[in-house]
Parts: structure tokens; C-alpha cells; sequence
């Protein structure tokens, strides 16, 4: 079974990316899982 996933990075408000991205306060992490029939 083939998944594609990705990981994207928002700022805590959760809009755009975040100014420092390494700064765990700054960041959320959003994991996104599909099938490839999915995408």
C-alpha cells in the first residue's frame, strides 16, 4: 500500500508559515496523510 504524506508549518494562529521555524512557541506542526487516489 503506497501513502503520500506531508508535513506543513503554521504559525500559531494556524494562517501562514511561521517567522522562525525551528522555535517550537512559533510553530505548529500539521502531518497530512492520503492515498495516492486521494491526491
Amino acid at each position: 500500500m503506497r501513502i503520500y504524506w506531508k508535513i506543513d508549518l503554521y504559525d500559531t494562529d494556524g494562517l501562514m508559515g511561521p517567522e522562525q521555524e525551528s522555535d517550537p512557541a512559533q510553530t505548529i506542526r500539521v502531518l497530512t496523510l492520503c492515498l495516492p487516489d486521494e491526491y
